[in-house]
């Protein structure tokens, strides 16, 4: 099909091009929205079908005399979903120019959805689909909800409220689904009726192992401290519940109310078990009890009164209770002390019988306070006998002596641990008919000296202290101190204010400790001089193994993450600072700003690391295009090593996609076809974007343009008379050239329908891929430096000219690898020396969209497209064939729109992927790891409908 059309080409040429000859013909097209399913075919003037895949500029092939009248008309409606397009302004007559206002809206089509309900008996039952359509249903048969769905639309159905009286449970059959074409009423409801149960409260169950049974069989457990149980039974059946096993722990009785009957339609809830627990005998013998008022205490606060005389007791408690029995109150007239013996424990279903009672009349006691008791040891005796030894930081001591006795109180033995001397006041005496309690013992301390040596000291104003003492200045040059400190105290002897002229750290040896009955030497002070720091800061640094040698010190790695760094030197000493080892991973050069000189009186902080990396630090940079008016366009970059993206907005719009070069120097240039008048716009980023600025007056461009990197960038775009036309960037844009017309030689100029893409190979060598105009077939067209070849026809066959073709340069293997679209199905070729091979299939890869493709090492190729489900799809050649295509990303994959973008990973990774989100027209970045995971997806900008990426180097 011929395609050569005299069109107007709105550019600046070199003085060595001639005009185009006068337009005669002219194109109908103009613009489709709304599309969403396949298959939409137009005609114009009922012949010259053209199929439209997608939303978007449309254009018949037929050129359509000046002055003739013409009919645009929808041939094939969409499918998948089904849709309905009308075709507005589709009538008219050629006025000297291209006609692009025909307008082609299409609407989705809706359907019902329903079904049939069976086995219904109770209320109640409520549907609802896709979450919220609720449908309340009252009878078995045909249903159909209120809110049709679009084709295409998924469809849920749920039960949302199951029907009682009698309570039934009702399922879905072919629940779920997308809509098609027409109704959906073939979904089906069946309900049954459950069983109901029985049951009732559980009171008072305190014990475990309680187990009913109904009919003498089917157990049902009951937890303790249940309050209430249930068991599932037919409907319209006897029911007889028994007690199979009584609970125990503590042991308890339960009984049942309302234990029989017959069950209806409705639960059962009035089967009430209730639980007492059995009491048992907590006591034992009471000997040698004359006294009176004698009352014992149990733990759970029950008082017992004995009367005098009494041989035996007894408490009341439960089975499992716990008991601790006590003598709340003594016996008096006579005075006794009574004691319990085997006093606690718990009930275990017995009575407890062995809780013995024995009371002994009581003694006087002579005895009193003690003061300042700290050590151990002290030793009192009374009548030089009866020794009493009593604890370090005991108050109080007691002697029994029998009522008329004397009694004299001394001291035995004097404390140690510290070192004390105990008095004794009050001392002797007789006891009549009460206690005695005047003696008193007075004991203090004795106290010794900690310290110890000093060396080094230089410097003036040290003073240290003592957790017992006071500050204690020590003058420059003393060599020995010490503290006065009780004996039996401990001690922590620290610095308190460190020494100056000169600056010194003194530091404690042996600083704590208790002392006991001697001197304490060995807490020694050390002083020395206070160490500087000597560093500065470091700017740059993306690697990683970065050594500093120091003469001072030992080696200091330097982390990735550094913004600074310090060494560690005395005051006057010399320092010199080097760069050991430098960073990998990229490879970088650091060097040391001010790296030698002498350590003042304070820190060095002047020492700056700076790194650079060559020809420039790794990069990834995104572009991401709008429709939008207000939007702006999206242009982000990331850093590898520092994992962080940095985005700006440049004002503007594009019409067809974006394409994006980064050169050696490591600067970007991003190419936009603008959306308003289709001129080609250029913004560069040198560490800021700049403004959207012409690339030449006048210059426009037909549909998407190419890009590609390297010493210069090299642009190819398609001209409004369908003709590929390039331009080279080098800090500013150079004359436009057409493809086939090279700079010098003979080749004609070649013309497509769609979008050129540009495969740069180094030293200045292109390979532009485009489809040919005549044959529909996918062409490639080499540029060796200042001569253009002949185009060579890639696939040997008939492509579908609407799909840009895709090109690679593996890394081994083939010279090159071209992909493209034949309808919906990709096929592939690959150049070994000047020969394509006959083109083959893609297996299993489908789209409406170009590919993306990615040479990977050792000759392997990364292609990622958008396949028919709307998903992002990933495979790769090796070894000449192909694998089989994954979803890329999490289960389900990534929906997205239009064709991807990928560039050559950095920071270790295979490969740097951005694409558009269907969901929310997002921008974003994925990454292929080493180990072929894929990264979780990060939103790199907003509100975009184009996007391309480029890494380097």
């Amino acid at each position: 099909m011929a395609r050569r059309l005299t069109v107007v080409l709105a550019l600046t040429f070199t003085a060595s091009c001639s005009a185009p000859p006068a337009v005669t013909r002219y194109r109908v097209g103009g613009t489709v929205t709304g599309l969403e399913g396949s298959g939409l075919v137009l005609q114009l003037d009922g012949a010259n079908d053209v199929p439209v895949r997608i939303d978007g500029e449309f254009s018949f092939d037929l050129p359509v005399p000046n002055a003739a009248t013409y009919t645009v008309s929808v041939l094939t409606q969409p499918a998948s979903p089904t849709q309905r397009c009308s075709v507005g302004n589709g009538t008219g007559a050629i006025s000297g120019r291209n006609v692009i206002d025909v307008t082609v809206t299409c609407v989705t089509q809706s359907f019902a959805v329903g079904g049939m309900v069976s086995g219904l008996e109770g209320r109640g039952l409520v549907l609802r689909n896709n979450g919220g359509d609720e449908l309340t249903i009252t009878t078995n048969g045909p249903f159909r909800f209120l809110t049709p769905l679009k084709s295409g639309e998924a469809y849920s159905l749920a039960v949302f409220t199951q029907p009682r009286l009698p309570t039934q449970l009702c399922t879905i059959q072919n629940g779920f689904g997308v809509v098609g074409s027409g109704d959906v009423l073939g979904l089906s409801v069946v309900c049954t009726t459950r069983p109901v149960s029985i049951g009732g409260r559980v009171t008072g169950l305190v014990g475990s192992g309680l187990v009913l049974q109904n009919n003498g069989a089917n157990d049902v457990a009951v937890q303790v401290g249940s309050t209430g149980w249930t068991v599932l039974v037919p409907r319209d059946a006897l029911y007889t519940i028994t007690v199979k096993t009584q609970p125990t722990t503590p042991n308890q009785t339960c009984t049942i109310l309302n234990a029989g009957g017959t069950t209806a339609a409705i639960d059962v809830t009035n089967i009430d078990i209730t639980c007492t627990t059995t009491l048992f005998a907590v006591g034992g013998t009471v000997t040698n009890l004359s006294g009176s008022g004698l009352v014992l205490r149990n733990s759970d606060g029950t008082d017992l009164p004995v009367a005098a005389g009494a041989t035996s007791y007894r408490f009341q408690l439960a089975s499992g209770a716990a008991y601790a029995i006590t003598v709340g109150s003594q016996p008096t007239s006579p005075a006794q002390v009574c004691t319990v013996a085997n006093a606690s424990g718990s009930v275990a279903g017995v009575d407890v019988t062995n809780a013995h009672v024995t009371c002994v009349t009581a003694a006087f006691t002579v005895g009193g306070t003690i003061t300042g008791l700290a050590g151990s040891g002290l030793v009192l005796q009374n009548n030089g006998a009866s020794n009493l030894t009593r604890p370090s930081g005991s108050t109080n001591f007691t002697f029994n002596v029998a009522s008329g006795s004397a009694y004299a109180v001394t001291v035995l033995t004097q404390p140690s641990n510290p070192t004390q001397s105990c008095a004794v006041s009050n001392s002797s005496g007789t006891v009549s008919a009460g206690n005695v309690n005047n003696v008193n013992i007075t004991c203090t301390t004795t106290s010794f000296t900690v310290g110890g040596t000093i060396t080094g000291l230089a410097g003036n104003g040290l003073v240290l202290v003592n957790n017992l003492a006071g500050d204690l200045p020590l003058p420059s040059g003393a060599t020995t101190y010490s503290f006065a400190v009780p004996s039996g105290s401990a001690y922590s002897v620290t610095v308190k204010v460190q020494p100056t002229s000169a600056t010194q750290v003194c530091t404690v040896a042996n600083p704590g400790g208790t002392v006991a009955n001697v001197n304490i030497t060995n807490v020694s002070i050390n002083c020395v001089s206070t160490p500087f720091s000597v560093g500065g800061t470091v700017s740059g640094l993306v690697g990683s193994g970065l050594v500093l040698q120091n003469n001072l010190g030992p080696d200091l790695p330097i982390a990735t993450t550094a913004t600074n760094w310090s060494v560690s030197a005395l005051s006057g000493a010399a320092y010199a600072v080097t760069v050991k080892t430098q960073p990998t991973n990229p490879t970088q050069v650091c060097t040391v700003a001010n790296p030698t000189g002498n350590v003042p009186n304070a820190d060095v902080t002047n020492l700056a690391v700076t790194c650079t990396c060559s020809p420039y630090c790794p990069r990834v940079v995104v572009l991401a295009g709008t429709t939008s008016l207000t939007a702006g366009h999206v242009a982000a970059s990331y850093v590898p090593s520092t994992g962080t993206w940095t985005a700006a907005r440049i004002a503007g719009t594009t019409q067809s996609g974006t394409g994006l070069a980064i050169l050696n120097d490591g600067s970007v240039v991003g190419l936009v076809r603008n959306n308003t008048d289709d001129l080609l716009k250029y913004t560069r980023w040198t560490g800021t974007w700049s403004a959207l600025t012409n690339i030449a007056a006048g210059v426009t461009a037909r549909s998407k343009p190419g890009l590609g990197g390297g010493a210069v960038a090299e642009a190819v775009f398609q001209g409004q008379d369908f003709k590929h036309y390039n331009a080279t960037f080098s800090g500013t844009w150079g004359s436009i050239g057409t493809v086939g017309m090279p700079r010098s030689g003979p080749a004609a100029q070649v013309f497509g329908p769609s979008a050129p893409v540009v495969l740069t190979r180094g030293a200045g060598n292109l390979t532009v891929a485009y489809i040919e105009d005549t044959t529909n077939r996918p062409t490639a067209i080499d540029f060796i430096p200042t001569l253009w070849q002949n185009p060579v026809n890639v696939s040997g066959e008939v492509t579908d000219y609407l799909i840009s073709p895709s090109i690679v340069a593996p890394s081994a293997g083939p010279a090159m690898l071209a992909t493209w679209l034949t309808s919906t199905q990709f096929r592939f070729s690959t150049l070994t020396g000047s020969v394509w091979a006959p083109a083959a299939n893609v297996l299993n890869a489908t789209s409406v969209d170009s590919a993306a493709l990615l040479a990977l090492p050792a000759g392997e190729v990364l292609m990622l497209f958008r396949g028919l489900d709307g998903r992002l799809y990933a495979l790769s050649y090796s070894g000449g064939a192909w694998g089989l295509p994954a979803l890329v990303g999490p289960v389900g994959g990534l929906a997205i729109t239009g064709s991807p973008a990928v560039a050559k990973g950095q920071g270790g990774t295979l490969a740097e992927v951005a694409y558009v989100g269907s969901v929310d027209g997002a921008a974003y970045h994925v990454r292929l790891a080493a180990n072929r995971t894929w990264s979780a997806p990060v939103q790199v900008g907003t509100s975009v409908n184009f996007v391309s990426i480029v890494s380097g180097p």
